[in-house]
């Protein structure tokens, strides 16, 4: 019966948590955030219920333009959409960059751990009764962090306060004895999630084809999405913009999982001449793809071409021989003029990670 005839239903109210108050945790006390520093940021207490996909990392400090690291940034790209563009300032996502106070360079910037982390991105549940540990690694120097045209290239990046920001929940009193039966049997409970793994090629060399043996995948590790992008002179260069990517006359893309290929036919595009529909049409499915929700890309296609030409390779389908064995994953690209020097590739794989915890004994094993 269709919902719109039950006219004698009653109404019906969430009371199942009673609050979710959001606590600031900081690192261990006396830390410093310089290059190349390992920040860790611990919640002690392990009788809590913490929800990692709506937390977030609160940063403070000085500079001139903030962008945000490869990773993200390749993820972001093809993840965020028009209805959150406004909203995304609040984490430095602009286009040109986060700018700091003109006169200061004061900054901050509040950060959601699903766009950093694929565990929080996809799983959207409570953890109760663990040990939470943030590790954060700052880079060794901060050029890609910033863009200016003056004629000092040197500028520090200078963090003041660092924060992971994550709400604890607390059940309805109902709900609580409900957790507690769970708790108490202690049974290994599963976690889904889809993992993000960064490889990069720094150096190209000068030629038309390429051929980039990328890694050996274990048959826990099978790619379900690759995405690739070319950088020319961005990379420690304060000059460009290092959120930006080109698309270095780019003819062809196909990666391989051992003998088999995604796609199957050759693309034969030519950015420099406009025809590059298949590689927007390719970016454009994605969040449908993976979310399962509307195509709405960030980015519209000429946009994509001058700013952002990342292509999206989708292998989530793979037959029964990827399946059960090692795969060997490689891309292979070609452009219709020689590629220049200081020009590096990146290519994130998305793979499907299941880890599971047993909450009395705090052990937690990866099975996928």
């Amino acid at each position: 019966m269709s919902n719109i005839l039950r006219i004698d239903a009653s109404p019906v109210y969430d009371n199942s948590i009673n609050q979710a108050i959001v606590h600031a945790h900081n690192p261990y006390a006396n830390f410093s955030y310089n290059n190349n520093d390992e920040i860790r940021i611990l919640i002690q207490q392990q009788d809590l219920c913490v929800l990692p996909s709506e937390s977030l990392i609160y940063i403070q400090g000085k500079a001139i333009k903030i962008v945000a690291r490869i990773t993200s940034t390749l993820k972001n790209y093809i993840s965020l959409d028009q209805s959150k563009k406004n909203a995304m300032e609040i984490f430095g996502w602009k286009d040109g960059g986060y700018k700091s106070n003109h006169h200061t360079g004061d900054f901050s910037l509040c950060i959601p751990s699903n766009t950093v982390l694929g565990f929080a991105e996809d799983y959207k549940k409570i953890v109760a009764n663990a040990r939470h540990e943030l590790i954060l690694i700052r880079s060794r120097t901060d050029k890609n962090c910033y863009k200016t045209g003056a004629a000092v290239e040197d500028m520090r990046l200078e963090i003041t306060k660092l924060q992971w920001r994550i709400p604890h929940v607390m059940p309805s009193d109902v709900e609580k004895l409900s957790l507690l039966r769970i708790l108490e049997k202690n049974q290994p409970i599963q976690m889904c999630s889809r993992s993000w793994s960064l490889h990069e090629y720094p150096n190209l060399p000068k030629s038309e084809m390429q051929v980039w043996p990328i890694k050996i995948a274990t048959q826990l590790e099978k790619p379900r999405y690759v995405i690739f992008a070319l950088q020319r002179n961005r990379k420690g260069n304060v000059k460009n913009h290092a959120s930006y990517f080109d698309h270095c006359d780019l003819r062809n893309v196909k990666l391989f999982l051992n003998s088999d290929s995604y796609p199957y036919e050759n693309l034969n595009v030519s950015c420099k001449n406009e025809q590059f529909a298949l590689l927007y049409d390719m970016y454009a499915k994605f969040q449908n793809l993976y979310y399962g929700t509307v195509n709405r890309p960030i980015l519209d296609m000429q946009t994509y071409i001058k700013d952002a030409p990342i292509i999206v390779i989708d292998c989530s389908r793979q037959n029964e021989s990827i399946k059960s064995a090692t795969v060997d994953i490689r891309k292979e690209f070609e452009s219709e003029t020689d590629i220049e020097d200081d020009t590096a590739a990146y290519c994130l794989i998305l793979h499907d990670r299941i880890v599971e915890y047993t909450p009395l004994t705090n052990v937690v094993r990866k099975l996928l």
